[in-house]
């Protein structure tokens, strides 16, 4: 579902604002893939971890509006001081917002999101197994 919304998203911006890629489309997909896979693997850990569907509401919340603010979707990184420019770096957000201003605006190549998408891959693979290894049924 993320990343029929991000391509939905993509695809609206390209329609009605004429924003595209100046970069590489095939990093444009691996960094809607890779954000869709590290958000599914961060609520499937949040709902492993949370007792109940209150509980997983409000801390999701809570993670969600401090990853924002941190890494620079709500104001940009560039403007906060060093310190939150170097904490910004343990939020998926940075690292998304990173890699989609390399292929959409800085006109950067596939090779210029690698580390990005590395950094997501490791986020999405290691909330996965944390989830998983969490998670019990509660039936």
């Amino acid at each position: 579902m993320g990343v029929v919304q991000a391509t939905v998203m993509f695809l609206a911006a390209a329609l009605l604002f004429g924003v595209r890629p100046n970069g590489s489309y095939l990093g444009l997909g691996l960094m809607i893939l890779l954000t869709a896979s590290a958000a599914a693997a961060l609520a499937m850990f949040l709902a492993a971890v949370g007792e109940s569907e209150g509980m997983v509401h409000g801390v999701a919340l809570l993670v969600i509006l401090v990853m924002s603010a941190l890494g620079g979707s709500m104001f940009p990184l560039v403007f906060m001081p060093a310190w939150m420019q170097q904490v910004a770096g343990i939020t998926l957000n940075k690292w998304a917002i990173d890699g989609f201003n390399s292929v959409v605006w800085r006109g950067q190549g596939l090779t210029a999101v690698l580390p990005n998408a590395a950094v997501l891959l490791v986020y999405s693979a290691a909330l996965f197994l944390l989830g998983r290894r969490m998670f019990r049924w509660k039936i």
